[in-house]
């Protein structure tokens, strides 16, 4: 029986809306390790690659669905390969579920240290809906009273569901603005919190359309910008250009861009579960995830 991995990845980031779909897809390569009948370790990393492929053709993949199913294969194979295939299986299974509690408790992480960096009184702008930036907007709410201005991320309207989670769950107040409306409100904003879909080998990233002329408004006024964002996000990438996004898996729809590069000369730090980095560092962090 063929199995559709790109639905069953549609269908699990249904079920689990607040999980970014880099979870399901480790979830659904895992399952496939755990199942695997293997005679060698060529046959296994074939298969592994096969499905990866496959959940890349997913509406919901990205590039950071890329980065976690290649650091995952990686990840695993970390382990002593030189033992008997019955040995070896229970040993990948292990490591697997290792990478997979990881990459879980990553952007609660990611939400605890960024919420240092959000003080009392602050005026702080968001770019569309960002599971890690609402979370570390929600921990620091515990203790700071803040504004949010939030762009709503036209046309799925997504920067309103961000207000809505804001202001039901900690009663932030926020104000959802026009996409257009960024240049004009921009003066007032103190720090502006953008969440990544990728990060890149440069130190910049991929991100919701939009992300770029906002960190370019934000440079222009003064405005630092941090990128929140785990680590199994960085890939390695290093689009020179606008136009080299469109390899991308899902960067355009119906002919318009879904996502944008920003480079590094806008963004002031990036915080991650591996700590605060400058953008400078991103390609050293890379280095050692890959080893």
């Amino acid at each position: 029986m063929v199995v559709d991995y790109a639905q069953q990845l549609e269908r699990k980031c249904q079920e689990e809306p607040d999980l970014a779909p880099i979870v399901p897809a480790i979830r659904i390569l895992l399952s496939c390790l755990r199942d695997s009948d293997f005679g060698s370790i060529q046959e296994l990393q074939t298969s592994l690659n096969n499905v990866s492929e496959s959940l890349m053709t997913s509406s919901c993949a990205t590039i950071g669905v890329e980065s976690a199913c290649e650091l995952f294969k990686r990840y695993i194979t970390l382990t002593r390969l030189d033992v008997d295939l019955n040995q070896l299986k229970p040993a990948l299974v292990s490591r697997g579920e290792s990478f997979l509690r990881k990459i879980s408790s990553d952007r609660h992480k990611v939400a605890k240290l960024a919420a240092h960096f959000i003080l009392n009184g602050h005026r702080i702008l968001v770019h569309s809906r960002s599971r890690v930036v609402r979370d570390a907007l929600l921990e620091a709410a515990k203790r700071s009273n803040f504004t949010v201005y939030i762009t709503e991320s036209a046309p799925d309207q997504s920067g309103a569901q961000m207000a809505k989670e804001l202001s039901t769950v900690a009663g932030i107040e926020c104000h959802v603005l026009k996409d257009a409306a960024v240049g004009y409100f921009m003066e007032r904003i103190d720090l502006v919190l953008l969440g990544a879909e990728g990060i890149v080998e440069s130190g910049g990233i991929i991100n919701r359309i939009g992300t770029f002329q906002i960190a370019v408004c934000a440079r222009q006024l003064n405005k630092p910008v941090y990128v929140l964002a785990e680590s199994v996000k960085c890939i390695r990438f290093f689009p020179l250009s606008q136009r080299d996004l469109k390899s991308l898996p899902n960067a355009e729809k119906d002919g318009h861009p879904c996502v944008d590069y920003t480079s590094p000369d806008f963004i002031r730090l990036l915080i991650t579960d591996l700590g605060t980095l400058t953008p400078s560092a991103v390609s050293d962090e890379l280095i050692k995830l890959y080893l």
